[in-house]
C-alpha cells in the first residue's frame, strides 16, 4: 500500500512531532500522577493542557514561517501539503499524555486500554483505507492524526464526565501555586 518514500515522509513528520510532543507541556504532565491531592492534579492537568494548546499554536506560527524551509531541508516535496497536519498532531498527542497521566492518577487502566485500543483501530483502519486509494504518504501521517485525536476527544469526554467536580475546582491561583510547586 505504501511505499519507501512515504515511509520517509511519516518518518520525519513523526520526528517533527515527537520533538514538539516532548515539551508540548513543559512536562507539567509529569506532575499529574504524584500531585499531593486530586485538587492539585487536576491545576496541573488543565495547566499542562492550556501550554499544549499553546505549544500547537506555536507549531502553527512554525509551519506557517518555516514549512517551506522543512520541505526544503528534508527534500521532500509531498511533505508540504501535510504540514497544516502538524499543530493538529502536537495539540492531540500532548493532550492525550496529560490525559493519560490523569487516568493512571485515578487508577482507571481499563479506560485507559480502551483508548489505546481506539488510537490504534482509528490509525490503522485510516491509514489502510486510504493506502486502498493510492492516497500516498499522506494517508500514513492522517492516519497518524486521526488516531491521536479520536482517542484524546474520547478520554477527554469520559475525564471530563467522571471527574468533573474536581476539574470544576480548578482556579488560576491553584494552577500558579502548582505549576511554581513542580516547576523542575
Amino acid at each position: 500500500l505504501y511505499g519507501p518514500e512515504d515511509y520517509g515522509m511519516l518518518a520525519v513528520f513523526g520526528a517533527v512531532v515527537a520533538l514538539l510532543v516532548t515539551v508540548a507541556g513543559l512536562r507539567y504532565d509529569f506532575a499529574i500522577p504524584i500531585a499531593d491531592s486530586e485538587g492539585e492534579a487536576a491545576n496541573m492537568l488543565v495547566l499542562a493542557s492550556a501550554i499544549t494548546v499553546g505549544t500547537a499554536a506555536v507549531a502553527a506560527a512554525l509551519v506557517y514561517g518555516l514549512g517551506g524551509w522543512l520541505v526544503a531541508a528534508t527534500s521532500i516535496p509531498a511533505l508540504a501539503g501535510y504540514l497544516w497536519l502538524l499543530p493538529v498532531a502536537v495539540l492531540g498527542l500532548g493532550l492525550y499524555q496529560s490525559f493519560s497521566y490523569w487516568e493512571y492518577r485515578r487508577k482507571a487502566f481499563r479506560r485507559l486500554a480502551g483508548k489505546v485500543v481506539l488510537q490504534s483501530v482509528t490509525r490503522v483502519g485510516t491509514q489502510v483505507g486510504l493506502g486502498l486509494t493510492g492516497f500516498g504518504g499522506g494517508g500514513l501521517i492522517l492516519g497518524m492524526v486521526a488516531g491521536s485525536v479520536s482517542a484524546t476527544g474520547s478520554l477527554a469526554k469520559q475525564v471530563w464526565s467522571a471527574d468533573r467536580r474536581v476539574l470544576r475546582a480548578v482556579t488560576l491561583h491553584g494552577m500558579a501555586a502548582s505549576a511554581r510547586k513542580f516547576r523542575h
